[in-house]
């Protein structure tokens, strides 16, 4: 159908080496092929009229929404003509959206009404499925090429969070330490990652507060680091005020005291540019509040039924947010 999409047909690599056991979760878009629509399709039959026809239907009729695709393909020649005698090469040329059109020969008509010299196409209108947005990854376009040819830029970096090979081997083993000392506690590690230091540690405290969740005590805990916070610090907690010769995190915020008795805050907000180590997959609350807080990154262990970063949904890779952090899987044993 138009504008069907496929289920997800891969998943990110776990990666080996330096990435082993990390696997970046990302937005289904970017898993599943490209979305086809349908389109009307000329047979260019014979190829000298082939760069006159595609500049004149780029002035008649320019078709935007399909800029990723090339106007014209090269149609797959029969291998011999009846006659022995190797065919001539054809080429299909993109006419128009089906859905302008109530039927291919009115797509034709319309467009020699508009200033399309048709000499040199064969009066058969095709319907073909085309991809209906320009691939983003290296399978995408693969796939999307069987259809019809497409321009594509690699992005070099994406290819890597697909294949696992995201992390230097000191910075995976380092993303493992830091989820796996999360997962020891069932509970949630904050860390600048500039400095690889702790920045706040919290369990799980729903038996004093059905809203104290692992995350949001360490969110918590990061405000008690910038002079607020609004939790009680509980036994087993630590947050970087109680750390010994630390000098002060990156993103704290400090009190600006000048001459003028202006104490408003100063710096970052929150846990910008904070990673944080969950053990399990964040609720759509925590979730949340790690956007709200504006994290850098999130690592969670287990997967979790209420999971909102990759089981139930991915709400990272919800574009009409105002912020938008990366998350990762990590296998801790």
């Amino acid at each position: 159908m138009p504008g069907e999409r496929k289920r997800p047909r891969l998943e990110a690599g776990v990666g080996e080496g330096a990435g082993a056991g990390i696997r970046a979760v990302l937005p289904d878009e970017l898993l599943a092929d490209v979305a086809l629509v349908r389109a009307y399709a000329g047979v260019i039959g014979d190829p000298k009229h082939t760069s006159r026809i595609i500049r004149a239907l780029n002035d008649v009729h320019p078709i935007p929404e399909l800029h990723h695709l090339k106007r014209v393909r090269r149609r797959p020649p029969p291998s011999e003509t009846p006659s022995g005698t190797p065919s001539k090469p054809q080429f299909e040329v993109l006419l128009a959206l089906e859905s302008e059109y109530p039927t291919g020969a009115a797509c034709l008509q319309a467009l020699v009404a508009a200033g399309l010299d048709a000499q040199g196409l064969d009066g058969d209108v095709l319907t073909v499925p085309v991809p209906g947005a320009p691939p983003r990854t290296r399978a995408q376009f693969t796939a999307a090429n069987v259809h019809w040819t497409c321009n594509f830029h690699e992005d070099a970096g994406l290819e890597r969070l697909l294949a696992g090979r995201m992390f230097a081997e000191d910075d995976g083993r380092r993303h493992r330490e830091w989820a796996a000392r999360a997962a020891a506690r069932a509970g949630a590690v904050v860390v600048d990652p500039v400095r690889n230091a702790l920045v706040a540690e919290a369990g799980d405290a729903r038996h004093r507060h059905p809203l104290r969740h692992a995350a949001m005590n360490a969110v918590d805990l990061v405000a008690w680091t910038q002079g607020a916070g609004a939790w009680e610090v509980l036994d087993g907690d630590v947050y970087d005020d109680d750390l010994p010769d630390k000098p002060p995190p990156v993103g704290t915020v400090r009190n600006r005291q000048d001459g003028d008795g202006d104490d408003r805050p100063v710096g970052p907000y929150l846990c910008t540019g904070y990673d944080v180590y969950l053990a399990r997959e964040p609720c759509t609350m925590c979730a949340m509040a790690l956007v709200h807080s504006r994290v850098k990154r999130v690592f969670y262990a287990a997967a979790s039924a209420a999971g909102i970063l990759g089981t139930r949904a991915k709400l990272h890779a919800v574009r009409a947010l105002n912020h938008h952090y990366q998350v990762f899987q990590v296998r801790t044993h």
